[in-house]
């Protein structure tokens, strides 16, 4: 564990919060600053109509200036367990319930710099409805043939992290 000499909060926001720290250098050989983002972490859902069919959301990303398709998912609440957001988050976003979610694994996206871990989750006995989307959200829901999605990874069109990781597990699981 790197001892921390000093902290400074620079920003705090709705989604994330930005501090510097001092810390050790690797090594010992003195002190470094590291800037750490501090975010809440999120859930992903695996969203699998059938065994051959994947559920995945497209909307706009600000940070990458593109539409991007994605496993549904959303942010944590503060105290929230990782499994009510997904289940809230697979229903906003979608439409869909789920009879049963069954935690996968967690990931951290980027542990350079940000704190941020997201954990995946396979939504089972899953029931159509209706999408609740927040005012802010411009959600496109489709359900892809489970080869057609791979196939947009592997054509470098599908550049979500925790959205790759969600479909290498479908299809293994296929």
């Amino acid at each position: 564990m790197t001892r921390i000499y000093a902290s400074r909060r620079v920003y705090e926001g709705r989604v994330l919060s930005l501090r510097v720290d001092e810390i050790d250098k690797p090594r010992g050989e003195g002190r470094r600053t590291v800037e750490i983002v501090e975010h809440s972490g999120g859930a992903a859902i695996v969203a699998m109509p059938t065994p051959g069919e994947i559920v995945l959301v497209r909307q706009y990303r600000e940070a990458v200036g593109q539409a991007l398709w994605e496993l549904p998912a959303g942010m944590i609440e503060a105290g929230e367990d990782p499994a009510l957001t997904a289940a809230r988050e697979l229903e906003e976003e979608t439409g869909y319930t789920a009879k049963r979610l069954r935690f996968l694994r967690s990931l951290y996206p980027t542990p350079g710099y940000c704190m941020e871990r997201v954990h995946l989750f396979a939504a089972e006995e899953l029931s159509p409805g209706e999408q609740r989307q927040e005012d802010i959200e411009d959600i496109e829901v489709r359900v892809w043939p489970l080869e057609k999605a791979w196939a947009l990874v592997e054509s470098d069109q599908l550049r979500d992290a925790k959205t790759q990781i969600g479909l290498s597990w479908a299809m293994m699981m296929r």
